[in-house]
Protein backbone atom coordinates (compact mmCIF):
# COMPACT_ATOMS: atom_id res chain seq x y z
CA UNK A 1 0.00 0.00 0.00
CA UNK A 2 2.72 2.97 0.85
CA UNK A 3 4.35 1.73 -2.60
CA UNK A 4 0.98 2.72 -4.33
CA UNK A 5 0.50 5.45 -2.44
CA UNK A 6 3.99 6.44 -3.58
CA UNK A 7 4.95 6.62 0.15
CA UNK A 8 8.02 4.15 -0.91
CA UNK A 9 9.58 3.19 -3.43
CA UNK A 10 9.94 -0.80 -2.78
CA UNK A 11 9.79 -3.70 -0.46
CA UNK A 12 12.53 -4.49 1.80
CA UNK A 13 14.38 -5.85 3.58
CA UNK A 14 13.56 -9.74 2.84
CA UNK A 15 15.30 -12.67 2.70
CA UNK A 16 16.45 -15.66 4.34
CA UNK A 17 18.75 -16.62 7.45
CA UNK A 18 22.33 -16.20 7.22
CA UNK A 19 22.99 -18.71 10.14
CA UNK A 20 22.11 -22.34 10.04
CA UNK A 21 18.54 -23.58 10.14
CA UNK A 22 16.36 -26.49 8.69
CA UNK A 23 15.56 -27.28 5.20
CA UNK A 24 11.49 -26.13 6.27
CA UNK A 25 12.54 -22.68 6.91
CA UNK A 26 14.71 -21.92 4.06
CA UNK A 27 11.52 -23.25 2.01
CA UNK A 28 9.14 -20.84 3.98
CA UNK A 29 11.39 -17.75 3.55
CA UNK A 30 12.31 -18.66 -0.29
CA UNK A 31 8.34 -18.67 -0.15
CA UNK A 32 8.42 -15.01 0.77
CA UNK A 33 11.26 -14.03 -0.97
CA UNK A 34 9.38 -14.87 -4.19
CA UNK A 35 5.80 -13.62 -2.83
CA UNK A 36 7.98 -10.11 -2.41
CA UNK A 37 9.34 -10.19 -6.22
CA UNK A 38 6.00 -10.59 -7.30
CA UNK A 39 4.80 -7.91 -5.69
CA UNK A 40 7.31 -5.72 -6.59
CA UNK A 41 7.23 -6.71 -10.01
CA UNK A 42 3.49 -6.26 -10.14
CA UNK A 43 4.13 -2.44 -8.44
CA UNK A 44 7.09 -1.71 -10.94
CA UNK A 45 9.24 -1.15 -7.76
CA UNK A 46 12.71 -2.44 -6.18
CA UNK A 47 12.73 -5.05 -3.89
CA UNK A 48 15.55 -5.26 -1.47
CA UNK A 49 16.90 -9.26 -0.33
CA UNK A 50 19.47 -9.58 2.63
CA UNK A 51 20.34 -13.08 2.19
CA UNK A 52 23.29 -15.58 3.10
CA UNK A 53 26.92 -14.11 1.39
CA UNK A 54 27.47 -17.63 -0.77
CA UNK A 55 28.55 -16.20 -3.68
CA UNK A 56 27.51 -17.73 -6.55
CA UNK A 57 25.23 -20.05 -5.26
CA UNK A 58 23.16 -17.77 -3.38
CA UNK A 59 22.65 -15.51 -6.64
CA UNK A 60 21.60 -18.24 -8.37
CA UNK A 61 18.88 -19.87 -6.20
CA UNK A 62 17.67 -15.85 -6.43
CA UNK A 63 17.50 -15.94 -10.29
CA UNK A 64 15.41 -18.95 -9.63
CA UNK A 65 13.07 -17.37 -7.60
CA UNK A 66 12.84 -14.76 -9.53
CA UNK A 67 12.09 -16.30 -12.82
CA UNK A 68 9.35 -18.36 -10.81
CA UNK A 69 8.03 -15.35 -9.63
CA UNK A 70 8.33 -13.74 -13.49
CA UNK A 71 10.23 -11.03 -13.01
CA UNK A 72 11.52 -9.55 -15.95
CA UNK A 73 13.51 -6.51 -14.76
CA UNK A 74 15.81 -8.55 -12.19
CA UNK A 75 17.82 -5.05 -12.08
CA UNK A 76 14.73 -4.17 -9.60
CA UNK A 77 16.08 -6.92 -7.26
CA UNK A 78 18.92 -5.19 -4.67
CA UNK A 79 21.45 -8.22 -2.67
CA UNK A 80 21.50 -6.16 0.08
CA UNK A 81 25.23 -6.91 2.04
CA UNK A 82 26.30 -8.64 -1.32
CA UNK A 83 29.90 -10.30 -1.13
CA UNK A 84 32.48 -9.39 -3.76
CA UNK A 85 32.08 -13.03 -4.57
CA UNK A 86 28.59 -12.39 -5.28
CA UNK A 87 29.38 -9.34 -7.68
CA UNK A 88 29.82 -10.80 -10.80
CA UNK A 89 27.32 -13.68 -10.91
CA UNK A 90 24.91 -10.99 -9.56
CA UNK A 91 25.51 -8.04 -12.59
CA UNK A 92 25.22 -11.08 -15.08
CA UNK A 93 22.39 -12.24 -14.64
CA UNK A 94 20.93 -8.57 -13.89
CA UNK A 95 20.30 -8.28 -10.30
CA UNK A 96 22.14 -4.93 -8.79
CA UNK A 97 24.39 -6.01 -5.85
CA UNK A 98 24.97 -3.74 -2.69
CA UNK A 99 28.17 -3.24 -1.93
CA UNK A 100 28.83 -2.12 2.43
CA UNK A 101 31.25 0.36 2.64
CA UNK A 102 32.36 -0.75 5.65
CA UNK A 103 34.23 -4.10 5.36
CA UNK A 104 37.45 -3.78 4.70
CA UNK A 105 38.48 -4.57 1.19
CA UNK A 106 35.24 -5.69 0.23
CA UNK A 107 33.92 -2.33 -1.33
CA UNK A 108 37.41 -2.20 -2.93
CA UNK A 109 37.57 -5.57 -4.72
CA UNK A 110 33.55 -5.07 -5.79
CA UNK A 111 34.25 -1.77 -7.69
CA UNK A 112 36.94 -3.73 -9.59
CA UNK A 113 34.61 -5.89 -10.81
CA UNK A 114 31.80 -3.50 -11.75
CA UNK A 115 30.43 0.33 -11.30
CA UNK A 116 26.87 -1.32 -11.52
CA UNK A 117 26.27 -1.42 -7.95
CA UNK A 118 24.79 0.20 -5.29
CA UNK A 119 26.85 1.64 -2.15
CA UNK A 120 25.51 1.05 1.51
CA UNK A 121 26.32 1.71 4.86
CA UNK A 122 24.51 -0.11 8.06
CA UNK A 123 23.64 0.79 11.40
CA UNK A 124 24.91 -1.84 13.91
CA UNK A 125 23.42 -1.45 17.45
CA UNK A 126 25.55 -4.01 18.81
CA UNK A 127 28.37 -2.71 21.05
CA UNK A 128 29.96 -6.45 21.29
CA UNK A 129 30.54 -5.82 17.38
CA UNK A 130 32.56 -2.03 16.52
CA UNK A 131 33.37 -1.30 13.31
CA UNK A 132 31.23 -4.31 11.91
CA UNK A 133 29.67 -1.61 9.64
CA UNK A 134 30.05 2.02 8.96
CA UNK A 135 27.19 4.89 9.19
CA UNK A 136 26.18 6.32 6.62
CA UNK A 137 27.86 9.59 7.15
CA UNK A 138 31.41 7.64 7.03
CA UNK A 139 30.44 6.60 3.30
CA UNK A 140 32.16 10.22 2.00
CA UNK A 141 35.36 9.05 3.32
CA UNK A 142 35.69 6.04 2.42
CA UNK A 143 34.56 6.91 -1.20
CA UNK A 144 37.29 9.64 -1.25
CA UNK A 145 40.30 7.22 -0.16
CA UNK A 146 38.65 5.27 -3.40
CA UNK A 147 39.37 8.48 -5.56
CA UNK A 148 42.42 9.22 -4.41
CA UNK A 149 43.94 5.48 -4.74
CA UNK A 150 42.62 5.70 -8.54
CA UNK A 151 40.88 2.50 -8.27
CA UNK A 152 37.60 4.39 -9.44
CA UNK A 153 36.73 7.83 -11.08
CA UNK A 154 34.11 10.89 -10.24
CA UNK A 155 32.21 9.03 -13.47
CA UNK A 156 32.09 5.66 -11.60
CA UNK A 157 31.05 7.45 -8.15
CA UNK A 158 28.18 9.37 -10.12
CA UNK A 159 27.22 6.45 -12.40
CA UNK A 160 27.29 4.39 -8.63
CA UNK A 161 25.71 7.03 -6.09
CA UNK A 162 23.18 9.09 -8.43
CA UNK A 163 22.46 7.29 -11.89
CA UNK A 164 21.79 4.07 -10.54
CA UNK A 165 20.24 5.35 -7.65
CA UNK A 166 17.75 7.35 -9.87
CA UNK A 167 17.37 4.57 -12.25
CA UNK A 168 16.10 2.12 -9.09
CA UNK A 169 14.25 4.54 -7.24
CA UNK A 170 12.93 6.61 -9.83
CA UNK A 171 14.18 9.55 -8.60
CA UNK A 172 16.07 12.51 -9.61
CA UNK A 173 19.44 14.27 -7.97
CA UNK A 174 18.79 18.03 -7.76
Amino acid sequence: QYVKRGEAAGIGEVGRPHWEVNANVVGLCNEVVEYAMTVAKDLNAVVHLHLEREGEATVRSIVELANRAGVRDKWRIILHHASPSMVKPAVDNGLTPSIPVGRRGEFEEAVKLTKALVVESDYADDPRRPGAVIPPWRILSRVNNLLRLNLISEEDVAKMMIDGIERLYGVRYG
